[in-house]
């Protein structure tokens, strides 16, 4: 086989996920000190859950649950940011904001999150959903062709929901990229749950 080599010198990754059992502390951790969820509910799932289990007992999934529920009314990437009220049929509307929490409930206890909340306008992505979804633009994009009115998504739970999810951290493959000499940049944004992970 003839591979194309990329000749690759770094790259970025904004508010990343890398590893599963930091990121999920990390998650209930800044919950509970921005005042999301109450001290009863942070003690009952830190006593609840082990992040380093492959598979978490009832109680965490329901203790998680919980805490989950209390960002329905919050941007969870921006917990400062208003939430985008408009009354939209799509995938974008503010109950899935929280989503991610649930990430791994359908593949160990959560779905995937939202993308929201650019720091100006928290309906963008329901402007970018509209937008895709235009004829025009998908024409012009030469997508959508030959499958019919299938329609774009910014997160697409079908394909997460079939996926096989077997990498639960990506920390030791950036310790391996960076000792090869490829350059790494990872930032965070610091008003969400990420912001306190690796």
């Amino acid at each position: 086989m003839n591979y194309t080599k990329i000749n690759l010198k770094g790259f970025m990754v904004g508010n990343p996920e890398t590893d599963d059992v930091y990121d999920l502390k990390g998650l209930l951790e800044y919950a509970w000190s921005h005042a999301v969820i109450s001290d009863e509910q942070y003690n009952r799932a830190k006593q609840s859950c082990d992040f380093k289990a492959s598979g978490w007992s009832n109680d965490c999934h329901n203790a998680t649950h919980l805490v989950y529920q209390k960002y329905k009314e919050i941007d969870i990437y921006n917990i400062y940011a208003p939430i985008c009220l408009l009354n939209h049929t799509s995938s974008s509307s503010s109950s899935s904001q929280i989503s991610h929490a649930n990430y791994k409930v359908e593949n160990n206890g959560m779905k995937s999150a939202r993308i929201f909340s650019g720091g100006y306008d928290p309906c963008y992505s329901n402007y970018a959903e509209e937008y895709f979804n235009r004829a025009d633009v998908q024409q012009s994009l030469h997508a959508n062709t030959n499958r019919g009115t299938v329609k774009w998504n910014a997160c697409n739970n079908s394909i997460l929901n079939q996926y096989n999810y077997r990498v639960r951290s990506v920390l030791s493959i950036y310790k391996k990229l960076v000792q090869g000499g490829i350059k790494v940049c990872m930032y965070r944004y610091m008003v969400n749950y990420l912001s306190h992970t690796p």
